[in-house]
């Protein structure tokens, strides 16, 4: 039975886990494995990482991965630097259970037909990062401008290739704790054909809460409301406890 999740969304840059506003300013959280083992113990659903410092590098950090795959006790979804099949394959044999693929759908999207088709739909994610411009334009993967309907033909596009779930990252409210964007979610949540995971702003549970409950199967990713505390944001982990995610089942 498909479910409402809770995800913490951890970004990678040179083996540390960092924390962005609006994908920029990267500030240093941690080392990724003390970091997991931390959310192990909280019985997290799953967790999500982007791997943001890969650009310019001749490779994924497998090593790495293979060391948070090794540590984990939850499933996780991968992203960073996935641009072909042997990569997939690759990372896929470390324990990963899903990856997800972005600039590369656009780029090239036979890639997610091919990697849908060898691996399964369930193992196959594509992150979709965008940053609204005005009322009615949004940047979609850097450089692509598009309308509210250019972003249904995407996601429309991404479903019938094999995604099996498709993740909209908020470039605009990355890091900012001002709530999910969900004008932009009432707009396309019904497009999908799979299950729908937003990032980006989550200011607290009861804005967690709230999504939650107007979106019966949905994905919640969360950065900074899992990393900091307090006005100066001191880092501390956290995750809602058993009797709190009980509240959005």
């Amino acid at each position: 039975m498909l479910r409402t999740r809770i995800i913490p969304v951890l970004l990678i840059s040179d083996d540390y886990i960092v924390k962005t506003t609006r994908f920029s300013n990267p500030r240093y959280i941690g080392d990724p494995i003390n970091i997991v083992r931390i959310f192990n113990e909280k019985e997290v659903d799953e967790l999500t990482l982007f791997d943001i410092g890969i650009k310019g590098k001749d490779e994924i950090n497998y090593n790495l991965i293979k060391n948070i795959a090794f540590n984990a006790r939850m499933p996780i979804c991968y992203g960073g630097g996935i641009r072909t099949i042997a990569q997939v394959e690759k990372i896929f044999s470390m324990g990963i259970e899903k990856i997800s693929i972005s600039k590369s759908f656009i780029l090239n999207p036979i890639l997610l037909s091919e990697i849908a088709s060898k691996f399964g739909s369930q193992s196959t994610v594509v992150t979709f990062d965008i940053n609204r411009i005005n009322k009615d334009e949004f940047c979609v993967g850097g450089n692509l401008i598009c309308n509210i309907e250019k972003i249904k033909q995407l996601i429309v596009q991404a479903n019938n290739s094999g995604a099996g779930e498709i993740i909209i990252n908020c470039i605009h409210r990355d890091g900012t704790d001002e709530g999910y964007d969900q004008d932009l979610l009432d707009k396309i949540y019904f497009t999908a054909k799979s299950p729908i995971t937003i990032v980006g702003g989550a200011s607290s549970l009861e804005n967690i809460f709230t999504v939650a409950k107007k979106y019966p199967v949905i994905g919640l990713g969360v950065g900074n409301l899992f990393i900091y505390k307090g006005k100066k944001k001191a880092v501390l982990i956290s995750y809602p406890g058993d009797h709190e995610r009980k509240l959005i089942q």
